[in-house]
């Protein structure tokens, strides 16, 4: 974490808006937030990236930025261009949860 970066518990989610993109956030904020559902799911990723040995994901990126990325993906019915895009642009995605 850098000295500017904004902690995710502080993290100002738009729940007015009718898009479900602040609603997902906001479930990935809970999630966060939640030690025994931190818990149950780290040891659920830790299992299948690090069980079977594969390089998942790219190059440096931590378990919660996979599990972030992957779950706006499917949530999203989104591929992986429009992905690529939302992760680069997206403030709300990019700031603090990667």
């Amino acid at each position: 974490m850098t000295l500017d970066a904004i902690r995710i518990p502080e993290v100002w989610i738009d729940m007015k808006s009718r898009d479900q993109f602040p609603k997902l956030l906001a479930g990935l904020l809970h999630i966060f937030i939640t030690p025994e559902l931190n818990e149950a799911i780290f040891e659920i990723l830790e299992k299948k990236v690090s069980g079977d040995k594969k390089r998942i994901g790219h190059l440096g990126m931590s378990l919660w930025e996979l599990f972030v990325l992957g779950t706006v993906r499917l949530n999203l019915n989104i591929d992986y261009d429009c992905l690529y895009d939302l992760s680069n642009n997206h403030q709300s995605l990019r700031g603090p949860w990667g």
